[in-house]
């Protein structure tokens, strides 16, 4: 009876080690895309999206998009020593961490907003995307400088972060950042799934975000808006933003934007 337990148990080992050796030859067969640290790889076991990923990576390069954000980050509030990186992540997210003061842009994500934009019929939707992922970039920036500077943030950070991505991007002169993350919020929240776990998520309804960017929008000299009593709580509450955060990154700023 014993031989018999210890022969049982040789096969399972034996199966065990089997399996772990067939995944592990799956696993290197796998396309993979390395991000230009290096430090990190994702794989995948579609050839097709390893390749969609890395003509994404290509068009962010193309675009200048991280060192744009990082150089205007510079100028603005400073954050030496801070590193944005874009790479497959396996999920469409984008992170700070705090402990190595590295954010964190998944290509997943951009590969979504391309596919929802492109869904929703827009004739550049890629270039909308990349802007979006500015935004995204900002606000995980904003994470950046509310650690770093120990902020004294009232309420929900995630909220915080956005507001300081649409001052950001504001501060650049640059607008269509901003009216084109606005556009990419509409459709999110027009496809958005509405559920107690959606609505408690930390980022919030699509159509919240939204509706709080939009405010960025309407104050724009060349919008239109029908709505008086909308466009005048917009303003207030944008110059009272752009009052806050001025006040707030004042004694962090760099000599050249604290004197603009």
């Amino acid at each position: 009876m014993r031989s018999c337990l210890v022969a049982f148990g040789m096969l399972l080992l034996n199966a065990f080690a089997l399996g772990a050796q067939s995944r592990a030859a799956a696993a290197e067969s796998n396309r993979y895309w390395i991000s230009a640290d290096r430090r990190d790889t994702v794989r995948y076991r579609d050839p097709a999206e390893a390749d969609v990923l890395g003509a994404l990576a290509q068009r962010v390069d193309d675009a200048r998009l991280v060192d744009s954000v990082l150089a205007h980050a510079s100028e603005k509030v400073g954050l030496e020593g801070l590193s944005v990186v874009f790479r497959p992540c396996g999920t469409a997210n984008a992170f700070y961490y705090s402990r190595t003061d590295r954010i964190v842009l998944c290509a997943e994500l951009l590969r979504d907003f391309a596919r929802l934009m492109h869904a929703e019929g827009n004739s550049d939707a890629l270039g909308v995307s990349l802007d979006a992922l500015r935004f995204t970039a900002a606000h995980e920036i904003g994470h950046a400088v509310i650690a770093r500077y120990q902020l004294p943030i009232t309420g929900d950070e995630e909220i915080a972060a956005d507001e300081f991505a649409a001052w950001l991007l504001d501060q650049s002169g640059e607008k269509a950042e901003l009216i084109n993350t606005d556009v990419l919020f509409i459709a999110q929240a027009l496809h958005e799934d509405v559920t107690y776990s959606q609505a408690v998520e930390a980022h919030g309804l699509a159509g919240q975000r939204q509706a709080r960017l939009h405010c960025w929008v309407v104050v724009m000299p060349d919008y239109q808006s029908e709505d008086a009593e909308r466009l005048g709580k917009c303003m207030a509450s944008t110059a009272r933003a752009q009052r806050t955060w001025a006040t707030l990154l004042a004694p962090h700023r760099p000599l050249r934007a604290a004197a603009q």
